[in-house]
């Protein structure tokens, strides 16, 4: 990369932190690394930033000079290859199997909470055949009604999230530009 444009790029990052609008996982990864000491932190964040902004740049080219080459050509990306992240073309950052599980799930959200129902369903009429849920044993008469535990546990669940919630405002979780002051 050219010297001029390089030196721009360490002014967008200087820039951005000037303005207070850094990239957030960028800007706590320097923190991270900094261990809190802030003019570490700022130094690191430009390093990071002018590295990414740098692959971002290549891609960019690299994504052009492919858009102009034969079709044949475009099919073997590192976009294409998985755990890479079509925006930054690095493994892990960003492009992890999970976030595009996620990515797929929430765009079949209405298949999803079909499937999930269908499948309470049939584990509630599961629950209610006598000869696979021996419930002669239970100690409550409540044990005994079909899908009972199911409903149990779902309510425990709502309850722990509610109560972990409340327990984070009192104290745990910050104002989202605590780390500005």
């Amino acid at each position: 990369m050219k010297e001029e444009n390089e030196s721009a790029l360490f002014e967008k990052a200087a820039a951005e932190i000037g303005a207070g609008k850094p990239e957030r996982g960028l800007f706590a990864k320097a923190y991270s690394a900094s261990l809190g000491d802030e003019a570490k932190t700022r130094a690191l964040y430009i390093q990071y930033r002018v590295e990414q902004l740098k692959r971002e740049s290549a891609n960019t080219r690299e994504d052009a000079s492919l858009a102009h080459s034969k079709p044949e050509a475009r099919h073997n990306t590192d976009a294409d290859t998985p755990g890479r992240s079509a925006s930054t073309g690095q493994s892990g950052e960003g492009a992890s199997l999970l976030l595009r599980l996620i990515e797929f799930l929430r765009q079949r959200l209405p298949t999803v909470i079909r499937v999930c129902l269908a499948v309470l369903a049939v584990l509630v009429v599961l629950d209610a055949l006598p000869f696979l849920v021996d419930k002669h044993h239970a100690h409550t008469k409540y044990e005994k009604f079909p899908g009972f535990w199911a409903v149990f546990g779902f309510f425990g669940c709502v309850f722990l999230i509610l109560a972990s919630k409340a327990f984070g405002q009192l104290g745990i979780m910050q104002r989202e530009d605590y780390y500005d002051e």
